[in-house]
């Protein structure tokens, strides 16, 4: 695991640094060497601090985020939020048993930007896994997105999953033509 610390409205030091390295040590049993966790300090208000952690497991997006009164106190809360959801993608992985249907090579995203005059002016690639509409659902909350697109594993297809005003979801499934 490599730590990259970031803040914003204050800088880091190097106490902070060494705080967020330790508690979130126990990552590195669970990730790969080269796998980057972003943290990111920021001063809410004069008496509150948020810490964000970021990172992905397995092609998974975990994303956890605390507010306390102390620095240290919300590096705690967060590293809390951020075992459960990593436990719990170890459990959903452990029960699908996707390890061996895994498209993931690396969590890298990349973004392209097309002429201006052109029709599309914008083009994004990322790298995507099969997964159950229940996962699917879960990234969606933990990313606070409106929509978010899977390569659902049962249907073997292509599908945009979006949340509908009263709180339920809905599901738009891609079909190849024969």
């Amino acid at each position: 695991m490599q730590l990259r610390m970031t803040a914003k409205k204050t800088t880091v030091t190097e106490a902070m640094y060494e705080a967020m390295e330790s508690r979130l040590g126990f990552l590195d049993k669970y990730l790969k060497e080269d796998t980057t966790v972003n943290a990111t300090v920021d001063i809410v208000s004069p008496t509150q601090k948020k810490v964000d952690v970021l990172f992905t497991y397995n092609g998974t997006l975990i994303k956890a985020e605390a507010i306390d009164d102390g620095f240290y106190s919300a590096v705690d809360e967060v590293v809390e939020k951020v075992k459960k959801q990593l436990f719990k993608q170890i459990d959903i992985e452990k029960n699908n048993k996707m390890s061996k249907h895994d498209f993931i090579g690396n969590s890298s995203n990349k973004v392209e930007h097309e002429k201006e005059d052109g029709l599309i002016i914008k083009r994004k690639r990322f790298n995507m896994k099969p997964m159950s509409e229940e996962e699917a659902v879960l990234q969606m909350e933990m990313l606070k997105h409106d929509t978010f697109m899977f390569f659902h594993s049962s249907l073997e297809a292509m599908c945009l999953l979006y949340k509908k005003k009263h709180g339920k979801y809905g599901l738009i499934e891609g079909v190849l033509e024969e």
